[in-house]
């Protein structure tokens, strides 16, 4: 059975390397990490900033299982208020962005436009 563990679980004044480290010590195999506004993953990362993580996790011998964010928290893409759904749909957007294919993201995009309207 392969143990993860979310960036989430480690106190917030730790850096993500000592993250990882200390998950890879703990035997942990793989590792959930935060996008949030400011950090190594935000929504303004670049394709570089972000195989710099990579590199990281794999260094530790991690594997990323999965991304965790906070940022819906006033952002639900389901409510009444359009500027609520309108910056759901850029997080969706730009998190689909950073990890999904291409053909993906054009779908989910227009898929989202119909469901909520947004044009």
């Amino acid at each position: 059975m392969k143990k993860s563990i979310s960036s989430w679980s480690f106190p917030t004044a730790w850096d993500l390397r000592a993250q990882l480290s200390t998950a890879r010590k703990a035997s942990f195999s793989s590792f959930e990490v935060a996008l949030d506004e400011k950090g190594p993953i935000s929504l303004r990362s670049s394709r570089k900033e972000l195989m710099a993580v990579r590199r990281l996790a794999d260094k530790e011998k991690l594997v990323l299982s999965g991304l965790a964010t906070s940022l819906y928290w006033g952002a639900n893409a389901a409510s009444e208020n359009p500027v609520n759904r309108r910056r759901a749909t850029e997080i969706l957007q730009r998190q689909m962005y950073k990890h999904a294919p291409e053909d993906l993201i054009q779908n989910t995009s227009r898929a989202m436009d119909a469901i909520f309207k947004l044009h």
